[in-house]
């Protein structure tokens, strides 16, 4: 059974219950007599029942052709799931500072860029009922920034053409960066915070400083879904 989904039943009709499984966020209930009315037992998510006829001890029992079954006259379902809804704010997050400032010659340094969301325990909750409710919570999520902030004046990112990787799952690429001698390279993200929900976007600010310190260059960069570097026009900051 889904979302909403009734079962009324009908003088004569029951419905056989071995095993019961309820999705987080969601609420089954059965009922003694035909649309729903009678005792009615609820089971809420997240809950597994795998031996049913024990735990209704008999109430919802039905006598059919003389064989006693366990079931309901008419059953419902019902799933609620909390969307998410903040204050959104955004800022710039240091990935990686790789210093060769005292090298002689050029060093490769790796690191890790992590692109996608880190969701709180409740949205997760939510967002395990389905695939659908999960696409609807992400979706929801990217409103709350595009709406929200907009353009940052923090960042200066556009969140309106943030893409949906930014708010699935966290994905990890390992790449590198070449730093000349004598200088720094400092790696920033753009991440946006909403109540506990941290979306890392998938674009990221790379500065080189001298060895006294002062900026060199400055240029951005996007990471695709498939992990490719796009390089991205600095006016667009």
């Amino acid at each position: 059974m889904g979302d909403y989904q009734d079962i009324p039943g009908e003088d004569g009709q029951y419905i056989p219950v071995g095993s019961l499984m309820v999705l987080p966020g969601c609420t089954f209930y059965g009922f003694s007599e035909p649309n729903y009315e009678g005792n009615v037992i609820e089971f809420g998510g997240p809950d597994e029942v795998p031996n049913h006829g024990e735990v209704v001890l008999g109430i919802y029992a039905n006598d059919v052709c003389g064989v006693v079954v366990d079931g309901y006259r008419s059953a419902m379902c019902r799933c609620q799931q909390a969307f998410i809804s903040c204050v959104p704010e955004d800022d710039y997050s240091t990935v990686m500072s790789c210093d060769n400032t005292h090298g002689d010659n050029p060093v490769t340094c790796e690191y890790t860029e992590y692109v996608g969301t880190s969701y709180t325990e409740e949205a997760w909750e939510s967002m395990s009922v389905s695939y659908g409710v999960m696409e609807e919570v992400q979706a929801g999520l990217m409103d709350v920034f595009s709406v929200g902030i907009s353009v940052s004046a923090t960042t200066g990112y556009d969140w309106g053409e943030a893409t949906s990787q930014t708010f699935d799952r966290i994905k990890e690429y390992r790449v590198s960066v070449t730093v000349d001698a004598g200088t720094t390279v400092t790696i920033d993200q753009v991440v946006g915070y909403c109540d506990g929900n941290d979306s890392q976007t998938n674009f990221f600010r790379t500065t080189v400083y001298s060895g006294n310190g002062d900026e060199m260059g400055r240029a951005y960069h996007a990471r695709g879904g498939d992990g490719h570097k796009i390089d991205v026009d600095p006016t667009y900051i």
